[in-house]
């Protein structure tokens, strides 16, 4: 194995995004088939499965922004009709039924979103994971019982 290779896995096992630790490894990846040879390796893709089970505060809080800043016009437009497939993720909605008059969306709770966002800046991060898994319960029993 490679000194690269070494690099590359340790990044992916710190949870980091494929390009971006391919970047940090030292490889110039100039298209898709190159970083798929490169994940398709069996050390590699074996540390890319155990990366995506490390929940950093990074991590966490690329979520909390995607949702308390998120956009929903890519999901009404994905739900219109207007567009085939979202730009961005639809990260923001947290639950889509099928209606006879077409669909209904809900949404995650931006103001607690951004609380937690305040949590995890001002060091409270153990307090900010359990307080998500909190928010997302509560988010569900809202849903529940407007049902």
């Amino acid at each position: 194995m490679t000194e690269k290779e070494r690099r590359l896995i340790r990044e992916l096992k710190k949870g980091k995004p494929p390009m971006e630790a391919a970047r940090r490894a030292g490889y110039h990846i100039r298209w898709k088939g190159d970083m798929a040879r490169l994940l398709a390796r069996p050390l590699v893709a074996e540390a890319l499965d155990q990366g995506k089970k490390v929940l950093t505060k990074e991590r966490m809080k690329e979520a909390l922004e995607r949702i308390a800043f998120g956009s929903v016009e890519d999901a009404v437009r994905f739900m219109d009709g207007t567009e085939q497939k979202p730009e961005e993720e639809l990260f923001p909605v947290a639950e889509l039924k099928r209606r006879q008059a077409g669909y209904e969306m809900k949404f995650y709770d931006r103001l607690r979103a951004m609380e937690m966002l305040e949590r995890l800046e001002e060091g409270e991060f153990a307090k900010g994971i359990k307080s998500l898994g909190k928010i997302l319960e509560e988010s569900a029993l809202a849903i529940r019982e407007h049902e």
